[in-house]
């Protein structure tokens, strides 16, 4: 059995659970506890957005900070291989990292890689790197745009993951179509990332001629639950509520849709996981990796540019740029389309199922399921440890 030693750099995300949780077989994982600086600065949300992302990854690397940090604590006994997320290590000792998109390496603005390029540059060319692995061919490629020798037998593409929570999808027989949202708790602001105001647009067009429901599970402003006071069609659940809670709400659900601005969220797998259809935005990035016209649907979205593909377009992504999607418009063409697909999944009531169908496979034994994954890891561990 061999040892490896997940070292996040701060809070642990949930989607990275999956991984802990569920190793390779032959292999298990260790984590540190959190800090105090990581439970109470990096791992609460509101500070996250609101200070992290838009104050301090401004002003300093945090990332690659983190590494220099960890290199002065002391492993566990009996490690053979340290897994990070998102931070390259300096310790002398075989690693493979998790990245999201290249410049997370060293912080989340871009803008660092001007200073720290060559630092960056240089501990992951190191012998002690042996793989760095991107959600997303996407990802992956905006990393070698910048890194443009890097050699590529050291770099890969390991999609998220994570258990099916079904075996079929939904029964199509309740009288009401419900449409889910899932998004943050903690940040007021993240329901207008996520695109929120758009599904409301898109519920209005269409709650007088079908019967559906519509499931908001986040933090949603006061005056927006007051605009829909006296609609018994709407539910919104603005509290920590308990897995068994969450997973009833994931239950009810037909469709998902998550018209966001952000440019990756794991929660689309999920959904997928629970056998529903998903209709969400291109971001220029993850989603089309994600979803195809066999999965879901994916509508233009206006705010993002067409490909995340260099230095310049990540500046205008969600980490450094969010304040401009709280000041943008809502567009009109966006609400249109959104309210098309939704409308053709509500009608075509087959197609929604086997769509289902679709998605849960690939959460079983497919793309993104933890078998799938779990056969990358091993080859890529073992290598590593030869």
């Amino acid at each position: 059995m061999k040892t490896i030693y997940f070292e996040p750099a701060g809070r642990i995300h949930p989607s990275q659970w999956t991984i802990i949780n569920n190793p390779p077989e032959g292999y298990r994982f260790i984590t540190p506890k959190p800090r105090i600086l990581d439970k109470y600065i990096i791992q609460n949300d509101i500070v996250f957005s609101k200070v992290r992302l838009q104050l301090l990854d401004r002003l300093l690397p945090l990332n690659i900070t983190m590494s220099y940090i960890n290199y002065m604590t002391k492993l566990p006994k009996g490690i053979d291989l340290i897994y990070s997320y998102n931070h390259p290590i300096v310790k002398k000792i075989p690693w493979v990292c998790q990245v999201e998109w290249f410049n997370v390496l060293i912080g989340r603005d871009p803008r660092w890689l001007n200073i720290l390029h060559e630092v960056t540059e240089n501990l992951l060319n190191s012998n002690y790197c042996k793989k760095l692995l991107f959600w997303t061919s996407v990802a992956k490629n905006t990393f070698l745009k910048e890194f443009e020798d890097f050699p590529l037998e050291k770099i890969g593409v390991l999609p998220h993951c994570t258990l099916p929570k079904r075996t079929l999808p939904k029964e199509l027989t309740s009288e009401y179509t419900y449409l889910l949202f899932v998004g943050s708790m903690d940040d007021l602001d993240d329901f207008k990332y996520k695109g929120g105001p758009y599904l409301l647009k898109a519920y209005d067009n269409l709650r007088d001629s079908y019967n559906i429901r519509l499931i908001i599970k986040a933090r949603v402003p006061k005056e927006v639950k007051e605009e829909y006071l006296f609609d018994s069609n709407i539910l919104f659940i603005d509290r920590i509520v308990s897995k068994v809670e969450m997973d009833h709400i994931w239950g009810l659900g037909d469709i998902f849709v998550f018209p966001t601005h952000l440019t990756h969220n794991t929660v689309v797998i999920e959904a997928m996981s629970w056998g529903l259809p998903v209709i969400t935005t291109y971001s220029g990035s993850s989603f089309l990796k994600y979803i195809s016209n066999i999965n879901g649907s994916i509508i233009p979205n206006s705010l993002n540019s067409p490909l995340l593909d260099s230095r310049t377009n990540l500046l205008v992504s969600e980490t450094t740029n969010r304040t401009k999607i709280l000041k943008e418009e809502i567009d009109l063409k966006v609400v249109d389309n959104l309210t098309r697909e939704i409308e053709h999944l509500i009608t075509n009531k087959e197609e929604r199922y086997n769509i289902g169908k679709t998605n849960l496979l690939e959460c079983t034994t497919g793309k993104f399921s933890v078998e799938n994954r779990n056969k990358k890891l091993k080859e890529i561990f073992y290598a590593a440890l030869e």
